[in-house]
């Protein structure tokens, strides 16, 4: 999910293990998710991490076996550590990781990648309750206390971003108690449009990865979200989009895969709160009102 903190993760991990990676540590943002640009190739990021390694741009070739293979001999025999943040597939990373096991890659991605051999996947989900209301105070104020502060960072779906926002409203509104935070947050519509700042949109942040989705998944997961149930099995989600098992299976896997639903326990689907308030934000097609009122009905 994104705004859950994967890269701010990933860079303070790199830092603590810098002294165990002597020979080098790489950054390339491979722009998986970002707005308005197209994620990278892997021939433009080898390109990023060949010239941060002291490759000069005009001896680089432009083949993608030929610029992996340089890239690895370069690693070999080297305790280096990469960063690849922001991954859009395994597809995009597989020709980047290093040839031998001494270099460390850490990579964030939105999406599962099952592809990856050897890759040791950390689903990081949202913070507790402890933490979340620590993460608030620390930026709204160590006077945010109490059931109010609980009822809120829980509508903020404990959400690392979520949480920033909704903080940072609190502190540049002085007049404002968390009560008032919590108000605001009550509704979708409430939540959509007061976890928003001037730089920082949650929505839009969120429906980054609602764009990288398959239409049908985007619609599959529209009309689970306007339905009131918050666990989905498959008889539930066959009556409400009027598809076939099958059919209903294939998406629930896309939408796992995506990490924009949760899996509470087999055959079973959940879409947290932010993301049903995502899935809200984008418009249904004339076309599927009908599906619409029987997901609502």
């Amino acid at each position: 999910m994104g705004g859950i903190g994967k890269t701010a993760l990933a860079v303070h991990f790199a830092h603590h293990r810098t002294p165990d990676h002597p020979d080098g540590q790489y950054y390339v943002d491979l722009h998986g998710f970002s707005p308005a640009r197209a994620p990278l190739t892997p021939e433009e990021a080898l390109g990023v991490l060949l010239r941060s390694d002291g490759a000069a741009p005009d001896a680089l070739p432009a083949g993608l076996a030929e610029l992996s293979a340089i890239w690895r001999s370069r690693l070999a025999g080297r305790r280096a550590l990469l960063v690849l943040d922001n991954a859009a597939d395994a597809a995009q990373v597989a020709p980047l990781l290093p040839g031998t096991g001494d270099t460390l890659a850490l990579i964030t991605t939105r999406r599962k990648l099952t592809a990856t051999d050897g890759a040791l996947s950390l689903p990081l989900g949202a913070l507790g309750t402890a933490d979340a209301e620590t993460l608030f105070r620390r930026i709204a104020g160590d006077a945010c206390t109490g059931a109010s502060l609980t009822r809120t960072v829980a509508l903020c779906g404990h959400h690392p971003l979520a949480l920033r926002i909704a903080a940072t409203r609190l502190r540049d509104r002085p007049s404002w108690t968390v009560p008032d935070v919590t108000a605001r947050l009550c509704t979708s519509a409430g939540r959509t449009a007061f976890l928003r700042t001037a730089d920082r949109d949650l929505m839009s942040v969120l429906a980054l990865s609602y764009e990288q989705l398959p239409y049908e998944a985007q619609e599959f997961s529209r009309t689970l979200a306007l339905h009131p149930a918050a666990v989905h099995d498959i008889p539930q989600a066959c009556a409400a989009t009027g598809l076939a098992p099958s059919a209903v299976e294939c998406l629930f896997d896309t939408l796992l895969d995506h990490n924009l639903a949760d899996e509470p326990s087999p055959a079973h689907l959940a879409i947290p709160p932010l993301l049903r308030d995502c899935a809200h934000t984008f418009t249904f097609p004339a076309r599927d009102s009908a599906r619409r009122l029987t997901a609502v009905a």
